[in-house]
This record gives structure tokens, C-alpha cells and sequence, in this order.
């Protein structure tokens, strides 16, 4: 951020900013100091079922079933993000503790800032409809970006089944992915406050 940014941001009177990146990616671009913003950081989450999985562009540029295999990865991946995730938890316990407005982000701001979205738009009991269409707006957000890659890739793209949705997942979001972290809320928890 420029000076202008920063001043912009610090009018808000943030009082926490919640980084959901892992250790790696704050040491590599670190967040500009916000005054009078308590800085809230913890080593990034993986769920086990995450440990496997090539985030790479090698990984998510794959075809055929090397493509079918990583897309039900990220699967699973994604429906273990929200459970047992400490990220999650201090995330969610700052908000309670009142340390509010708050800012979180994660490195692209889709996957773990789009989960910790969605579960703190369920604590504050607003529609599943009203979440999924929020946790969309990502791909309005990204849109040149995704046309980029896949007109990029457009002859690989037309040719498999998997490919453009594990492009999808890399570069934006789907809504299947979201609707599925809520689904498995459901699977595991009676309630939605139960959870």
C-alpha cells in the first residue's frame, strides 16, 4: 500500500487486522504497519487432507485423471478447511473478544479469507443464499484474470473435463466449493450455532 492507502485504511480505525497467511508468505510480503491496528498472526492451518496436494501451476495444470484425482483433493481439502483450524478460531475469537472492525486476508484473498468469510456471515445469521452470492464475487473480482488463464489454455481447457475446474479453483472460486463447506457443516453439526 502507498501512504495515501494506508492513511485511508488507518481513517477506518481498524483495531485488528487477522493474517491468515502461513509464517512463509509474511516473511515474504509482510502487512504495512497499521496504527492503532493489533496485528493478529498464527502459523497457517493445513488439514491433513491438504498436505498432499500441488498448489502449484504443475498441480493445477493438470489433464485426464491426474486432474480428476487433484479436483477430489481439493475437494476433501475444502471441506476439512473450516473444522478444527485454530486460524479459524482465533479469527473468530478476536471478533467475539470485540476486537472489531477487522480486517483478514490471507495471500489471494479467496480460499481462507473466503471460508473465514463465510463463517462469520453464518455466525451473524445472514441467508446461505445472501453468503454464496458474497463468496462469488471473487470471480467478479478476478474476472480478467480467469479469462486470461483459460484463454491461455484454451486448447487444454476445451479438451478435458478437469481442467477448467481445477483453473476455476486456482484463480477464482466455485460455487460447488462453497456450497460444499456449508453442506459439511451440516454433515457434522445438528445446527449451524452447534457448530
Amino acid at each position: 500500500m502507498n501512504e495515501e492507502e494506508i492513511a485511508q485504511i488507518e481513517s477506518l480505525n481498524i483495531k485488528a487486522i487477522r493474517d491468515l497467511r502461513a509464517d512463509w508468505q509474511r516473511k515474504k510480503r509482510p502487512d504495512p504497519e497499521i496504527r492503532g491496528a493489533k496485528q493478529i498472526e498464527h502459523t497457517g492451518f493445513v488439514p491433513e487432507s491438504g498436505r498432499e496436494i500441488d498448489f502449484s501451476p504443475r498441480g493445477m495444470h493438470q489433464i485426464g485423471e491426474d486432474a480428476r484425482n487433484q479436483f477430489e483433493k481439493l475437494e476433501l481439502y475444502y471441506r476439512d478447511l473450516i473444522f478444527r483450524n485454530p486460524d479459524f478460531q482465533i479469527f473468530m475469537d478476536n471478533i467475539l473478544a470485540g476486537n472489531v472492525p477487522i480486517i483478514f486476508h490471507c495471500a489471494s484473498g479467496k480460499d481462507r479469507t473466503g471460508a473465514a468469510a463465510i463463517l462469520l456471515l453464518l455466525a451473524l445469521g445472514v441467508d446461505e443464499k445472501v453468503i454464496m452470492e458474497d463468496y462469488l464475487l471473487t470471480n467478479k473480482y478476478y474476472e480478467d484474470m480467469i479469462s486470461d488463464v483459460f484463454g491461455k489454455m484454451y486448447d487444454e481447457v476445451i479438451s478435458d473435463d478437469y481442467l477448467p475446474v481445477l483453473l476455476q479453483i486456482e484463480n477464482g472460486v466455485m460455487e460447488y466449493i462453497g456450497r460444499a463447506m456449508l453442506e459439511e457443516i451440516r454433515n457434522r453439526y445438528e445446527t449451524t450455532e452447534a457448530f
